[in-house]
């Protein structure tokens, strides 16, 4: 095999030849660079939120009950699709499990988890609390403490808007189902705050697929009962 010399060649004409095809390498060098830079910077979970996890597919009918009126929700946890879907529901609507809650259970639980949770409300509300204070909300998003949402979820009760709801559950879920959440810690709380038929051995068995889906990510979706839960 002959050897490359390019020795006799003229600098200038050995710069024609080079200059190229070091622009090339370099173009893509620079390319990947910023591939990385970007897959680095992009918010965390973003491209896993459709991981699929293996377990059955559980419904919950999610009730909140203030006097009479009572506002009822579904909710879905789909692993294998890596999501959640809620819905609002007539009021005969039966999961596979059911957990009911008045005010005094929405503030015990929302005081167990923590710092509030954040809610989407469509259109301002206010009302008068129980000591005869004005209370009032801007139409957006709001975080609300413990006591906030119990009297936002009774006043929403009362006036039949499940939308509230629906946007506090998905708050909730979206703030508290964290991959180093101790969901073993939650049975507890929830037993404590809610009537439901949900026992000890049901929950143990969900806790590994809480874990795996809020570590693989997930999505909360709000989607219309008939088409998702009415067949």
């Amino acid at each position: 095999m002959r050897k490359l010399c390019l020795r006799q060649v003229s600098f200038e004409k050995q710069m024609t030849v080079f200059l190229p095809l070091l622009s090339v390498v370099l173009l893509l060098c620079g390319v990947l660079g910023v591939s990385r830079v970007r897959q680095t910077d992009a918010p965390s979970g973003e491209g896993e939120r459709t991981a699929p996890v293996s377990g059955e597919p559980v419904t919950v009918a999610v009730r909140f009950c203030a006097d009479e009126a009572v506002l009822v929700t579904a909710l879905r946890i789909e692993p294998q699709n890596g999501r959640i879907l809620l819905a609002a529901a007539p009021s005969d609507f039966v999961g596979d499990h059911a957990v009911t809650l008045d005010a005094a259970g929405v503030r015990s639980l929302l005081e167990y988890y923590g710092d509030g949770v954040p809610v989407t409300l469509k259109e301002a509300v206010s009302y008068t609390d129980e000591s005869g204070l004005r209370a009032a909300f801007p139409a957006g998003r709001v975080r609300l403490f413990a006591n906030q949402a119990a009297e936002i979820l009774t006043v929403a009760a009362a006036r039949g808007q499940t939308d509230i709801a629906l946007s506090l559950l998905e708050g909730a879920l979206k703030s508290y189902l964290s991959p180093h959440r101790p969901f073993a810690d939650d049975f507890a709380a929830l037993a404590a705050a809610a009537d439901t038929d949900i026992r000890i051995y049901h929950f143990h068995r969900c806790v590994a697929v809480l874990t795996a889906m809020a570590q693989a990510g997930f999505s909360v979706q709000t989607v219309p009962y008939e088409t998702y839960f009415g067949g």
